[in-house]
């Protein structure tokens, strides 16, 4: 019974820390997980890498989720982000946004919404798929995804993406997550 108990935990904490497992050809990103990969509910992942900054190179992270659900239904604010500690904002601050990829606002049913409101919290699509959200224009072509630019957040070794699951009720699925040096858009201040 003893050697059972051992093995759950030593399960238990191989699952809760998923280090980079590939790299592309050019070195620019960092794949930390390509299959789909599910976070119970009241539940987290972290995603340890290390970074080697090329010139002129803006880091982003991207993640593409859902909330795992038999027929779409919305949205729901279930997703936490943080980085080396930090919430991943929509924002660096007033003028300099963090979210690359799509508005912070979008349009369903004839209604706004927000996609954050702060605090890292960010709204994920109820969907039983990574396609039924876009084919009706719930959020967008980018609906799923989740686009950050992270340079000032990142070191060269030991870098820590956390993605909770703050819902009580339904498990998150994640498909896509990966760190990338993209062309700088803007000089260095």
């Amino acid at each position: 019974m003893k050697r059972l108990h051992s093995i759950a935990v030593l399960i238990a904490v191989l699952t809760v820390s998923v280090p980079a497992q590939t790299e592309s050809a050019t070195g620019n990103r960092t794949v930390l997980s390509s299959e789909e990969l599910t976070i119970s509910m009241s539940d987290d992942r972290t995603f340890e890498f290390d970074i080697k900054r090329q010139k002129d190179t803006d880091v982003v992270v991207t993640i593409e989720a859902r909330i795992e659900i038999e027929k779409l239904s919305g949205t729901g604010r279930i997703l936490k982000l943080s980085l080396n500690g930090q919430p991943l904002l929509a924002a660096k601050d007033r003028r300099t946004l963090r979210l690359l990829n799509k508005s912070v606002n979008f349009r369903y049913g004839g209604n706004f919404y927000q996609w954050t409101r702060g605090e890292g919290l960010w709204d994920v699509i109820y969907a039983p798929d990574y396609e039924v959200g876009q084919r009706v224009g719930l959020g967008g072509d980018q609906a799923y995804f989740y686009t950050f630019e992270v340079s000032d957040l990142v070191t060269a070794k030991d870098n820590i993406l956390k993605i909770a699951n703050v819902s009580k009720k339904h498990h998150l699925v994640l498909r896509d997550v990966h760190v990338e040096q993209v062309p700088r858009t803007e000089p260095e201040k």
